[in-house]
C-alpha cells in the first residue's frame, strides 16, 4: 500500500470518529432526559392504585364491548388484593364495585346477582344500572332482554330511594324512560324523564334540566320527531336563559338533526348555520368541550355516539347528502379536518376520519375511503377506544369492493367473536356484512340467511334502517337474478318519501327496478327507471362534481402536505435549538468534515470524474427520451379524449333537436286527432239530427235526441282539448258550465228551471272527464225529463270538489218529485240508469242515488281511478 493510500485511510477513519463522537453524546443526553421526565411512584400509595386506574382505563375504553373484559380480570383481582393489605381499606368500596362492573361486562352477571339480590347500599344500586344497560345492548348472538332490564331498573330506583341518594334515582328514571323509549312508547318513556326534569327544576339546577331533556331527545333515532323537537326546544330556551352559547350551538346541531330526520330540510339548514354561527364566536374547541361534557354524562349512549355535534359542519355535510349534493358533504367535511389541526385537537381525528371515509364511501371512492377509515380506526387505538360497528361494516363493504372477500370477513367473524354489545341497529350492519361477504364468495344460501336476518333486525328500527335493510337484500336476489323475491322489497322503497331516502341510494333503486323490469319483459316501465336512474346520476354524479371532488380532495392533500413541511420546520428548529448545547463538537465536525473533504478531493482521478459525468449525461438523455416519449403518448391520448368528446357533444345536440321535432309534431298530432273526433262527432249528431226529421215514433225521436246529446258532452271535451295547450287535461268548471249551457238551450228550459253550480278548481285526465260528462247528461237530462212535472220553481244543484281521503265527489241534485216507489223494481230498466252505472264503474267510483225531497246522485271516485265500486239506492 503507498503513503498517499496509506495517509487517506487515516483521514478517513479520523473523520468517521468526529461524525460519531457528538451522536453518541447527544444519545446519553436523551436517556438522561428520560429518566428526568419519569415520575417516581412510592409502593404504599401509587402502587396500590395503579391497578385499578388501569383496570378503569381498560373498563372505559370500549362501553360497547365484551372483547376488552379479559385485559380488565387481571388488574381487578390485584385490586381486592392489595385492599386486603394495610393502609388500603379506603378504597375499597370503588375497588370491589370496578371487580364487579367487570364480571357484568365479561357476561359474569350470575355471581352479581346473587351478591346484590337484597343489597341496600350505593354500590348496589350502579351495579344494578350496569347489568340494566347489559341486557339491553347484548352481543350480536343473544337478543336484548327489556323486561328484566325493566325490573333491574325499578330495583335500582328502590335501592336509591331507600339510601336517599338523588344521583342514583334520577339515573334509574333515565334508564326506566330509555328502556320504553327502546320499545316505541314515547309517553311512558318520556314521563320518566321528566320527572327527572322537574326535580332539576325545583332544585334550580338548570343545566340538570337541560341534560335530562337532551338525553329524552338523542336517546333513539326518530321517523317523526315532532316530540323530540318539542324537547329540544325547551332545551334550547333554557340555554339561553343560562347564556351558555356553546351548549346552545351543541342543542341547535341536534334540533338541526331532528328537523333533517322529519324531511324538513330548511329548518335544518337554518339551525345549521345559527350553530356555525356561534360555533365561530366561541370557537371549535369550546364546541368539542362541551359536547364531551354532555356525553359523558348520557346515562346509555356511549360518547362515541354524540362525536356528530362536536361541528356545525357535520350537520351541513349531511344535509347535502341529503339534497343529492356528495361535493358538499365532502367539501365541509374537510372543513372539519382543518378546525381539528388548527385547533390542535387530533385526538378528535378518529371520528373525522371516519365521517371522510364515509364521504369517499359514498362516492364510490372505496380506496381512500378505507385509508380514512383505517387512520380512524388506528387513532381509536391509541386513545384506548372502542371501534364502532359502522366502521367495522363499511371497511368491509370496502374490502368486498377490492375483492378481498376472505379479509372482510375475517373481520366481521373477529367482531362478532369478540362479543361487541350492540344495538339492534349494530346487528342488522353485522347481519348485512355477513350476507356481502358471503355473496362475495359465492356462498348463496349462506349471504341469504344473513341478509333475511338483517331484515329481522329492524322490526323495532326507525325508516331509516329499515329502507337500509331492504336496499342490501334487494342488491342481493337482483345481483343473482331472483326477481320475485327482490320485488317487494323494492316496492317498498320506491314508496319511501325522498327525504327518508337518501338520493344516492334511490338511483340504485331505479338501477334494479330497471333490471327486473327488463327481464320481465316490462320494457315501457324498465326505461321509464332508467331514466329516472340516469336523470339522478347526472344530477349527483356529473362531470362537474366530479371535477370539484376531485380539487377538494387535491387541495385538503395539498394543504395536509403544506402543514407536514411546517411540522418539519418547527423540529427542525427545536433541534437547532439543542444544538447550540452542542456548538463546541458541530466546529469541530464541521473543521475535521472540511478537510477530509479537501484531501478526499484531491485523492480523485479526473478520468474518474471524466467517467462520472459521462454517466450522469447519458442517464440524463435516457430520463428526458423517456419523458418526452409519456409526454408525445399522452397527448396523443388527450387529443383522442377531445375527438370523442366532441362527437359525443355533436350527438347529444342532434338527439336533442330530433327530440324538440318530434315533441311539436306529436303536439300538432293530437291536436289533430281531437279536432277530426269533434268534427266526426258533430257528423254523427248531424245525421241523428237528419234521421229524427223522418221519425214519427216520439219514443225513437226521444232515443235520437238523448243520443246526440251525449254526442254533443263528449265533442265538447275534444273541442278544448285541441284548442288548449294541454292535449290531455280538462278543466273541469269550464267543461261543465258549458254542457249545463248546452243541455238548457237543448231543453229549452232556461226560464223554468234554475242551475246552482258550485264547481272546484278540479282538472282530470281528458278519458275520466268524458266519462265524467256522459254520467252529468245523464243525470241532468233524467231530472229535466221526470223531475219537474208536478213542480213549479225547479232548481238543479250541480257541485264538483273534493271529498275526504283524497276522493272527488260529483252531486246532481233537484227539488222534484223524486224517485217512483217501485224504483227498486225498475232498477236496470232504464238505459240511463244502465249507463249511470256502467260510467261510475268506469272510473272505478261508488254512486249514491238518495230520494229525499228531490232526487240526489252522488258518486265518489279517486282521480287515478280504481276498482269497480258498489252502488246504493236509499
Amino acid at each position: 500500500m503507498s503513503n498517499l493510500s496509506m495517509i487517506q485511510l487515516l483521514v478517513v477513519l479520523f473523520g468517521i470518529f468526529l461524525l460519531l463522537a457528538p451522536l453518541v453524546q447527544q444519545e446519553k443526553l436523551c436517556e438522561v432526559n428520560l429518566v428526568l421526565k419519569q415520575p417516581v411512584y412510592h409502593q404504599s400509595d401509587s402502587s396500590k392504585r395503579l391497578p385499578m386506574r388501569i383496570g378503569m382505563l381498560y373498563l372505559n375504553q370500549s362501553p360497547t364491548s365484551a372483547g376488552g373484559g379479559d385485559s380488565i380480570r387481571i388488574p381487578s383481582g390485584q385490586i381486592i388484593n392489595l385492599s386486603s393489605q394495610p393502609k388500603s381499606g379506603s378504597g375499597l368500596g370503588k375497588q370491589r364495585f370496578l371487580k364487579d362492573k367487570v364480571r357484568i361486562n365479561l357476561s359474569d352477571t350470575v355471581k352479581v346477582q346473587q351478591k346484590y339480590l337484597n343489597g341496600n347500599n350505593a354500590n348496589q344500586a350502579r351495579l344494578l344500572l350496569e347489568l340494566g344497560k347489559n341486557m339491553l345492548r347484548t352481543p350480536y348472538t343473544q337478543r336484548s332482554d327489556q323486561d328484566r332490564a325493566l325490573e333491574t331498573f325499578h330495583e335500582a330506583e328502590r335501592i336509591s330511594e331507600k339510601i336517599g341518594s338523588r344521583e342514583l334515582k334520577e339515573e334509574s328514571l333515565s334508564m326506566l324512560g330509555v328502556v320504553h323509549l327502546i320499545h316505541g312508547n314515547w309517553e311512558r318513556g318520556k314521563s320518566y324523564f321528566m320527572q327527572v326534569v322537574e326535580a332539576r327544576r325545583q332544585a334550580g339546577d338548570k343545566a340538570g334540566e337541560i341534560n335530562a331533556l337532551l338525553s329524552l331527545a338523542t336517546t333513539v333515532i326518530c321517523d317523526s320527531c315532532g316530540e323530540n323537537i318539542e324537547a329540544l326546544k325547551h332545551a334550547l330556551r333554557l340555554s339561553e336563559e343560562i347564556e351558555d352559547q356553546s351548549l346552545e350551538a351543541v342543542i341547535r346541531i341536534q334540533l338541526g338533526y331532528k328537523y333533517l330526520s322529519s324531511g324538513n330540510t330548511e329548518q335544518a339548514e337554518e339551525e345549521a348555520l345559527k350553530a356555525l354561527s356561534l360555533q365561530e364566536k366561541v370557537g371549535f374547541a369550546e364546541i368539542c368541550r362541551t359536547y364531551k361534557i354532555f356525553s359523558a354524562q348520557s346515562v346509555y349512549n356511549s360518547p362515541m355516539d354524540y362525536a356528530y355535534l362536536s361541528s356545525a359542519y357535520y350537520l351541513l355535510s349531511d344535509i347535502g347528502q341529503n339534497n343529492g349534493d356528495l361535493n358538499q358533504k365532502l367539501f365541509y367535511i374537510l372543513k372539519v379536518v382543518d378546525d381539528v389541526e388548527k385547533n390542535g385537537l387530533h385526538d378528535e381525528l378518529d371520528y373525522t376520519f371516519f365521517r371522510l371515509g364515509n364521504a369517499y364511501w359514498e362516492l364510490g371512492q372505496y380506496d381512500r375511503s378505507l385509508e380514512y377509515h383505517k387512520q380512524s380506526a388506528a387513532i381509536s387505538r391509541q386513545k384506548g377506544e372502542f371501534i364502532s360497528i359502522g366502521l367495522i361494516r363499511r371497511m368491509t363493504a370496502a374490502l368486498v369492493d377490492q375483492g378481498k372477500a376472505g379479509d372482510a370477513l375475517l373481520i366481521m367473524q373477529d367482531a362478532v367473536d369478540r362479543k361487541l354489545l350492540c344495538t339492534h341497529e349494530d346487528k342488522m350492519y353485522i347481519a348485512q356484512s355477513l350476507g356481502a361477504c358471503y355473496n362475495a364468495l359465492k356462498k348463496y344460501s349462506l349471504a341469504e340467511k344473513y341478509y333475511l336476518e338483517s331484515i329481522a333486525w329492524t322490526k323495532q328500527s326507525p325508516l331509516f334502517f329499515k329502507y337500509l335493510a331492504y336496499r342490501g337484500i334487494a342488491q342481493f336476489y337482483v345481483t343473482n337474478a331472483q326477481y320475485s323475491k327482490a320485488e317487494p322489497y323494492l316496492t317498498f322503497l320506491e314508496n319511501a318519501s325522498t327525504q327518508q331516502l337518501l338520493p344516492n341510494y334511490l338511483i340504485e333503486v331505479h338501477l334494479m327496478r330497471f333490471k327486473v323490469d327488463s327481464a320481465r319483459q316490462n320494457y315501457p316501465a324498465a326505461i321509464r327507471h332508467y331514466q329516472l336512474y340516469k336523470a339522478l346520476q347526472d344530477s349527483i354524479y356529473n362531470e362537474t362534481k366530479n371535477r370539484q371532488i376531485a380539487q377538494l380532495s387535491i387541495e385538503y392533500e395539498t394543504a395536509k402536505k403544506e402543514q407536514d413541511i411546517q411540522i418539519k420546520e418547527k423540529n427542525i428548529e427545536l433541534l437547532k435549538e439543542q444544538n447550540k448545547l452542542q456548538q463546541n463538537h458541530r466546529n469541530a465536525l464541521f473543521l475535521g468534515t472540511g478537510l477530509l473533504l479537501v484531501i478526499l478531493a484531491l485523492g480523485f482521478n479526473r478520468y474518474r470524474l471524466k467517467q462520472r459525468a459521462n454517466r450522469q449525461l447519458q442517464a440524463q438523455q435516457q430520463i428526458l427520451q423517456l419523458q418526452q416519449k409519456q409526454i408525445g403518448q399522452k397527448n396523443k391520448h388527450l387529443a383522442e379524449l377531445i375527438t370523442e368528446k366532441d362527437a359525443v357533444l355533436v350527438q347529444k345536440d342532434n338527439l336533442l333537436k330530433d327530440k324538440d321535432q318530434l315533441l311539436t309534431e306529436k303536439g300538432w298530432l293530437l291536436r289533430e286527432i281531437h279536432h277530426r273526433v269533434k268534427n266526426n262527432f258533430h257528423v254523427v249528431a248531424s245525421l241523428l239530427e237528419i234521421q229524427s226529421s223522418y221519425l214519427k215514433n216520439k219514443v225513437a225521436l226521444s232515443a235520437i235526441k238523448d243520443s246526440q246529446r251525449r254526442i254533443h258532452s263528449m265533442s265538447i271535451i275534444h273541442q278544448k282539448l285541441y284548442q288548449s295547450d294541454s292535449l290531455s287535461i280538462i278543466h273541469m268548471p269550464e267543461y261543465i258550465y258549458e254542457l249545463v249551457d248546452y243541455l238548457r238551450d237543448s231543453y229549452a228550459v232556461r226560464k223554468e228551471i234554475g242551475f246552482s253550480l258550485e264547481i272546484e278548481n278540479i282538472a282530470l285526465d281528458h278519458a275520466v272527464a268524458i266519462t265524467l260528462g256522459l254520467i252529468l247528461n245523464e243525470a241532468i237530462t233524467n231530472a229535466l225529463k221526470y223531475a219537474f212535472t208536478k213542480t213549479e220553481n225547479g232548481n238543479i244543484a250541480i257541485s264538483l270538489g273534493y271529498a275526504p281521503d283524497s276522493q272527488i265527489l260529483l252531486m246532481v241534485q233537484d227539488n222534484g218529485s223524486g224517485l217512483p216507489r217501485n224504483f227498486r223494481k225498475k232498477l236496470g230498466a232504464s238505459m240511463g240508469m244502465e249507463l249511470l252505472k256502467g260510467l261510475t264503474d268506469d272510473i272505478g267510483g261508488n254512486l249514491s242515488i238518495e230520494n229525499n225531497h228531490g232526487t240526489c246522485i252522488k258518486i265518489t271516485f279517486y282521480n287515478n281511478g280504481g276498482s269497480t265500486r258498489n252502488m246504493s239506492i236509499s
